[in-house]
């Protein structure tokens, strides 16, 4: 089974990554990455360090302090800023950055990292054993902090010596911080920075990373400019001199966007646009790469909101659901149904999960006539994917008898609506991260919070994240939640969506770039061969 292929021991000793071309990376998105056209990029030529570079998604970037982003495609905009202690590479393993290394007591009573000693924040700073100290203290007590729940297993934070930082552990947790720290949890934030100026750091972090390059100017949902950093201890990152990074929600205009040159590298989703970039990319017009996403789209509920408190009309609508219809309709073959979080080369799929309300039309009819009727808002974002699946979504719904309308809403306020409870229902892409102990913090238990803190679901999640179990074990419980979420219709797993990252001649190519699968990237490794 797929996930038996992935083990995670208690212990992690990797060797210090030999510097390469950042196009040398090992593997690709686990054979789930397609090219064509000049998919090389680089590979085969001279950087051009003095290149501008200019990357465009529809993510919103709207905040650049770690521990109050609220949106993981933010990661794309704080990752050329900040280094995190531990990554994900392509293959979607966790590997270290600025932890080196890392070891549970075999008590599970604290987890122990090695660190660099090699690296220092932009500010002068030195990065130590005290910088990471000051950093999960934050974002334990920051108020407003979007990170707090990802730290609670630490109850205490030790400095040993300077390379060396001790995370004592609430007893039976703590076995999903590994892959915590390789996102914005563990971004490394100048402990200057933050005794100095805080509260500026969600618009303009100045020097106050460690990472290949320093942020120039910002505009939020629109443009962050960066330059390369001066020095910077990693040889296979800040390879261009000029980095922005734009927020432009249109797939045409991304697309348009690099068969002009204004663009370099641009993300492109959704059935039309996806078959549009993939014919360019076959014929030459422009260089890219498709790659089968991670994340899966799907129908989330506030269940204690509405009709969606009602168990029958919430079987109704996972019955009404159609997903085949919305692959070739939606898609034209470029998706695949989904019926859970985790995809099956992923570790945290559950091979047993059964289906318990399974398509069934006429049965979902039954329910909703048996109910009095019902009413679902379903919230996505003004012309995005999800909005394209919201409204074909709501035709299904209103077929069997549900009074379903779909509801715009800005990027910029999509998330924090349905987390503050203010959505009945949304359509989203949910990211299962490398650990699925911090999907459930993001997702189930905390953040979007989908569960509505069900008592089964939380044991088994606190269960799941002792770090003395086997990963076999984890994963037995994380199948059990799985179930729970399916049998109360807690969320409604749609589809895995193709996505194609087109670019400019020269550009690395996406897939070689960490969390591409998740449907955004770390930019720190981008470079081109073209001339500026």
């Amino acid at each position: 089974m797929a996930r038996r292929g992935a083990r995670r021991s208690r212990t992690v000793q990797v060797a210090a990554l030999v510097a390469a071309a950042a196009f040398a990376l090992a593997g690709c998105a686990g054979g789930a990455a397609r090219g064509g056209g000049d998919a090389s990029g680089g590979a085969n030529g001279q950087l051009n360090r003095d290149a501008t570079l200019v990357v465009a998604s529809p993510s919103p970037s709207t905040i650049l302090d770690p521990a109050l982003s609220n949106n993981i495609g933010q990661n794309s905009f704080m990752a050329p800023i900040y280094d995190s202690l531990t990554k994900v590479d392509p293959t979607l393993q966790v590997q270290p950055m600025l932890a080196t290394s890392w070891t549970f007591a075999p008590d599970g009573g604290y987890l122990e990292l090695k660190l660099r000693d090699d690296v220092t924040f932009h500010d002068g700073t030195p990065f130590d054993a005290n910088a990471v100290k000051v950093n999960i203290e934050r974002g334990k007590t920051l108020q407003g902090s979007t990170i707090a729940g990802r730290l609670s297993a630490i109850t205490g934070v030790d400095v040993v010596d300077p390379t060396t930082v001790r995370l004592r552990l609430q007893p039976g947790q703590g076995a999903s911080l590994p892959a915590t720290f390789a996102l914005n949890a563990g971004m490394m934030v100048s402990p200057k920075a933050i005794a100095e100026r805080a509260s500026k750091l969600a618009t303009d972090p100045g020097d106050s990373g460690s990472g290949p390059y320093v942020l120039t100017s910002a505009q939020p949902g629109v443009e962050i400019a960066y330059e390369r950093a001066p020095s910077y201890w990693d040889d296979t990152a800040g390879l261009v001199k000029v980095l922005r990074m734009q927020t432009v929600t249109d797939n045409s205009a991304r697309l348009n966007g690099v068969r002009t040159g204004a663009i370099d590298l641009a993300q492109i989703t959704g059935s039309t646009p996806v078959a549009e970039a993939l014919g360019l990319i076959r014929s030459g017009a422009v260089a890219g790469v498709a790659a089968d996403t991670v994340g899966a789209s799907g129908l989330l509920m506030n269940i204690r909101l509405g009709d969606m408190a009602k168990p029958e009309i919430r079987r109704a609508v996972a019955q009404a659901v159609n997903r085949e219809d919305l692959v070739q309709g939606l898609f034209s073959g470029n998706a695949q149904p989904a019926d859970q979080l985790y995809p099956k080369d992923m570790w945290g799929h559950s091979d047993g999960l059964v289906e318990q309300n399974p398509e069934n039309p006429q049965a979902a009819k039954d329910l909703v006539t048996a109910a009095g009727g019902g009413t679902i808002t379903i919230s996505a974002p003004t012309g995005s994917t999800q909005e394209v699946i919201a409204n074909a979504l709501a035709a299904q719904l209103t077929a069997a008898g549900l009074n379903a309308t779909v509801a715009q809403v800005p990027w910029g306020q999509f998330d924090a609506q349905f987390q503050a409870g203010e959505q009945q229902a949304q359509i989203n892409v949910l990211q299962p991260n490398a650990d699925p102990g911090l999907s459930l913090a993001q997702y189930v238990t905390g953040g979007y919070n989908i569960s509505a803190g069900d008592a089964q679901v939380r044991d088994l999640a606190a269960r799941a994240d002792d770090p003395r179990l086997s990963t076999d074990q984890r994963a037995e419980l994380f199948g059990q939640i799985w179930q729970r979420l399916s049998d109360e219709v807690m969320w409604v797993p749609l589809v895995r969506t193709t996505q194609a990252w087109v670019s400019t001649p020269g550009v690395t190519p996406a897939d070689q770039m960490p969390w591409v699968r998740w449907g955004f990237i770390d930019v720190r490794t981008i470079a081109t061969t073209a001339a500026s």
